[in-house]
């Protein structure tokens, strides 16, 4: 019997031992992007605090640290809720193109941003970015209220991205009655054994490697589902495109008066929603901005083309800024000042060199045209006071 239960310690003692030789070499050699964001909500997740990870595309087109502070933000220091005397602060609200984890800190937006507008008016100039990746005007808002607002913002610049129309439409977190939203926070019905695979996905990179390629096995995703273990959405494929994710740059009469509709609803919660969210900041003591970024699509003529020949749309079918021109006729008439990427994005386009091929997100040389049309916003507008 000791014999019997030596040889189950030596067993085991020689797994874990082998297990954690295979996370150091899949560290080393393969490593592989582990989880950044929690679900706090359905459809609401927070990115998870004191991270320090690789942000890593599956197609080799980036490589980057993303480090976060205890706030769940992507600075390598804290920010304190509290304002100090004098102190000026600018806040960034939007999705992953907000959240810059795709560029190295010293290359962010936020950063950038920051040092040009502290070289100028002096360190009183705070840029904190609430950015959250995955996340449309209806988390953003949530998110808003539950923590940004504590940092006592001075002017809210929401970067509005056009998907973020579907994504209030079929993934939001808020009801929609009656021309009226109402938050719909539901709590997380987890599967088995979520905490342990949480914290797995967060500090193995060998767990999240097994993990992504035992779920791409169909008959084994097939009982995960069953089990609860993974929802129906883990997996996607690279080119589904999204209901209304470009739909919303067709004309009218290109759509199906189904689709049509899907984009009104759509657009009628996404304005609910930014009055919302600027009356949230308005009772923050903050101005309230919107700062539009463009699909690559729209920027790039390649691009263009690949997405039409995916879609199997003619170019006569697009109506290419119609999703700015909803946006802007809106804003227009509510009085919501802002700054619209699109024509300087083109102007400095090459080739594409804004925007990387296949992921949809800045380069760094998108983030620096970015960083120059918002500080000239910023300047132009007399946003910032001089002392």
């Amino acid at each position: 019997m000791k014999d019997f239960l030596k040889n189950i310690l030596l067993l085991a003692v020689t797994v874990v031992a082998c297990l954690v030789i295979l996370e150091f070499a899949v560290r080393a050699f393969y490593p592989v992007q582990t989880q950044q964001a929690r679900e706090v909500f359905v459809n609401y997740h927070e990115l998870i605090p004191n991270l320090n990870m690789w942000m890593i595309d599956d197609n080799g087109e980036f490589k980057s640290r993303l480090v976060t502070n205890s706030e769940g933000m992507n600075y390598p220091y804290s920010i304190p809720y509290k304002k100090r005397n004098n102190e000026f602060r600018v806040m960034m609200v939007g999705d992953s193109f907000t959240l810059a984890a795709y560029v190295p800190f010293e290359e962010s937006h936020h950063h950038l941003l920051e040092e040009r507008l502290r070289k100028r008016f002096g360190d009183y100039v705070t840029v904190v970015n609430a950015g959250q990746g995955g996340s449309g005007t209806s988390q953003q808002l949530v998110y808003f209220k539950r923590k940004a607002a504590r940092y006592e913002p001075d002017v809210v610049l929401l970067y509005f991205y056009p998907n973020d129309v579907e994504d209030n439409l079929l993934r939001g977190v808020h009801r929609w009655n009656g021309g009226r939203i109402a938050e719909d926070l539901q709590p997380v019905s987890k599967g088995f054994g979520a905490e342990v695979r949480e914290w797995l996905g967060i500090h193995s990179n060998l767990y999240v490697l097994f993990w992504k390629s035992v779920v791409r096995v169909e008959a084994v995703r097939g009982v995960m589902l069953r089990l609860g273990i993974i929802k129906s959405s883990y997996i996607t494929s690279a080119n589904t495109i999204p209901l209304l994710h470009l739909q919303i740059l067709r004309s009218p009469s290109a759509n199906s008066p189904e689709i049509e509709s899907r984009i009104a609803d759509g657009w009628n919660i996404t304005t609910t929603l930014i009055k919302e969210l600027r009356k949230s900041s308005n009772e923050a003591g903050a101005e309230f901005h919107v700062v539009i970024i463009p699909y690559k699509e729209q920027v790039d003529e390649t691009q263009l083309s690949k997405m039409l020949a995916m879609q199997g749309w003619n170019r006569s079918d697009i109506e290419l800024e119609r999703a700015q021109n909803t946006l802007k006729a809106f804003l227009d008439s509510e009085g919501i000042p802002y700054l619209d990427l699109l024509p300087a994005l083109r102007s400095a386009n090459r080739n594409n060199s804004l925007y990387f091929d296949v992921d949809v997100h800045w380069t760094k040389a998108g983030y620096g045209v970015a960083v120059d049309q918002v500080y000239n916003y910023l300047v132009n507008g007399n946003l910032i006071p001089s002392s």
